[in-house]
């Protein structure tokens, strides 16, 4: 057995149960993993050497990494096989594709590490914001008329601190329609220095924050986007990352009727007017909410919603800012 599969097989034990979180983890690591960790007599260490590995995997892969080993998983999963199932039903798949694919993901992982050295800080920058998001919760409610959306955000500094961040938001003109109109609204956490619009669907905006923020530090701010009233938009909603990304939450309010919904995980900005065939259906709950949950998302893809319905494309506008 060469070197990377022997990796590949301590990468497979350390998934067993409860992952990372077991309580002998330092005991269960191997002689591979502990020669790459730079203390693996420190579970803190171990932890963080498989997350900065796992981050370097494609978004579908990095997913299944990341709920396989525990590094992200459900509050209610102690289990590999809870995990799996959880992950399953997120993506709408038999849980022996996601396994399959838990599978592939730490063999690529082993290749990926065996004689390299650890990840080195600007791999979770590769955009040179100066800033990541830890986390992301947005709301889009779609039944009160023009369309609104929410959002909050978690942020800190990749390197050096931070006291001014840009945000880029992309709102796609929908045929024969005029070019729509963002306003954006900062609700708390920073002042709005200037918005601009670079092209017909790009929008970039400056924002002060109260305090320098560094890396060990987090903030958050809260924001609203608006459309003029009665312009038309896209049936869907996205976030695409420029830098890193650890988690978004997104919860799209139709009301009722709602339309049917697709889960968009990990594709390329472009793809998201395509017709939906293949793409997970998630069910909007009784009062016609649909939800999505994603961790570690892959920067220049697009994770969120999309939906199908004449009501919502032809009566009330629609959002669409793929977020950045």
């Amino acid at each position: 057995m060469d070197e990377r599969e022997e990796l590949r097989q301590e990468l497979r034990r350390l998934c067993r149960g409860r992952g990372v979180l077991a309580p002998d983890l330092v005991r269960r690591v191997g002689p591979r993993v502990a020669a790459l960790v730079a203390d693996a007599g420190d579970r803190a260490a171990i932890v963080d050497w498989l997350r900065e590995h796992v981050r370097r995997l494609p978004g579908d892969l990095r997913m299944a990494a990341g709920v396989g080993l525990g590094l992200h998983p459900p509050a209610d999963a102690r289990f590999l096989g809870e995990r799996l199932d959880w992950l399953a039903a997120d993506l709408g798949r038999e849980q022996r594709t996601v396994r399959r694919r838990l599978d592939e993901a730490l063999a690529l992982l082993a290749e990926a590490v065996t004689g390299t050295p650890p990840a080195q800080p600007e791999t979770t920058d590769p955009g040179g914001t100066g800033w990541y998001n830890r986390a992301v919760r947005s709301l889009v409610v779609l039944d009160r008329g023009d369309p609104e959306v929410f959002e909050e955000r978690r942020i800190a500094a990749t390197g050096a601190p931070i006291d001014v961040i840009e945000m880029s938001i992309s709102v796609p003109r929908q045929p024969n329609h005029e070019p729509p109109d963002l306003f954006v609204d900062v609700m708390y956490g920073g002042l709005l220095l200037r918005s601009e619009r670079p092209s017909t669907s790009h929008y970039r905006s400056e924002i002060a924050l109260p305090r320098t923020v560094g890396p060990d530090d987090e903030h958050r701010l809260g924001f609203r986007y608006r459309l003029a009233p009665g312009q038309r938009m896209a049936p869907h909603y996205a976030l695409t990352p420029h830098s890193r990304c650890d988690r978004f939450a997104l919860r799209v309010r139709f009301g009722q009727p709602a339309p049917t919904t697709y889960l968009v995980h990990g594709v390329p900005p472009r793809t998201l007017d395509d017709a939906p065939g293949g793409l997970p259906v998630v069910e909007p709950d009784r009062v016609g909410e649909a939800t999505a949950h994603f961790e570690m998302l892959t920067p220049g893809l697009g994770y969120g919603l999309r939906w199908l319905s004449d009501q919502h494309l032809s009566g009330r506008p629609v959002t669409d800012p793929v977020l950045g």
